[in-house]
């Protein structure tokens, strides 16, 4: 699969799992919805920022050190995901 179609197609997802988180939290605030498993928030979010992160280095030529700052950035994020309950 080309690199550019690949790139796009994880925006287009990450993109979409964050429609999804948004309308889950409009949900949870007027109907009081929940998930099934309250680690399935974090697994979402988890794949929204690894899609972005995948995708941005799939569609645009990133220098070297760059990359690393935000393989190392994302990964901090991911696992701030935590359980505060």
């Amino acid at each position: 699969m080309n690199k550019k179609i690949a790139g796009r197609l994880l925006f287009i997802l990450s993109i979409a799992l964050f429609i999804f988180q948004m309308g889950y939290l409009f949900l949870h605030a007027i109907y009081e919805l929940e998930y099934i498993d309250h680690r399935l928030f974090y697994a979402f979010n988890i794949l929204i920022v690894a899609g972005m992160v995948v995708s941005i280095f799939l569609l645009f030529p990133i220098p070297k050190g760059w990359k690393i700052v935000s393989y190392v950035t994302a990964g901090i994020l991911i696992l701030l995901q935590g359980d505060s309950s």
